[in-house]
């Protein structure tokens, strides 16, 4: 089971792994068992915010909420329905009134805490969503900035190499200036900070 206790408990791959495998209400069922934060089984609980889960994390958790929310709007209807008899039943009503409608306001606080609950989670479930996106992101430009570094390390060996092809009295002062931009201008490589020159000596490369 994913809720297992620490000494038998799955890693947290098998876990993701039994999630991806549950048929739909299992695995609803499962995620109901997690939304009290203070009796959820943390590593489970990750599991179900795991980047390769949590897109179904969030329709289970979408669909729960609409239902209980129609079950609660369904309980109040009963209610009021249950009101408007007993008040057409004069005293005998009143009585029923005061009898009946107790365990169907303690039905309705059940489920309104219920859906309390699923929307606390819904809101963890959209801010993980969003972290999640915001990590692609950053990992997408990252990606992007070591691509783009590639023209860049073969415009500055193809400018090393037109300034080791000239003698002093050859160049010219846009030149001096080219090769200047070598010694003045930085770059990341690997988490360090160099010149141009630098980069390209040290063995530049992703």
């Amino acid at each position: 089971m994913i809720n297992e206790t620490e000494s038998t408990s799955p890693t947290a791959t098998e876990q993701i792994a039994v999630l991806l495998q549950l048929d739909d209400q299992s695995f609803s069922d499962l995620l109901v068992s997690q939304l009290r934060p203070l009796t959820r089984n943390e590593e489970a609980w990750a599991a179900f915010l795991d980047p390769a889960v949590i897109k179904r994390t969030k329709l289970t958790i979408d669909a729960l909420r609409m239902r209980i929310q129609t079950t609660l709007e369904r309980k109040k209807i009963e209610l009021d329905e249950l009101h408007v008899a007993c008040r057409e039943e004069g005293p005998e009503g009143r009585r029923r009134w005061y009898t009946e409608r107790v365990p169907l306001n303690r039905s309705r606080s059940q489920t309104g805490h219920f859906l309390s609950l699923v929307e606390a989670a819904q809101k963890a479930v959209k801010l993980r969503s969003s972290e999640i996106a915001q990590e692609a992101d950053s990992n997408r430009i990252r990606g992007n900035r070591r691509t783009n570094q590639r023209p860049l390390r073969k415009l500055v060996a193809q400018i090393i190499k037109h300034e080791n092809e000239y003698d002093d009295d050859e160049v010219s002062e846009g030149d001096r200036e080219l090769w200047d931009l070598l010694d003045n201008l930085d770059v990341s490589v690997g988490g360090s900070v160099m010149t141009l020159r630098e980069a390209h000596e040290s063995g530049w490369s992703d």
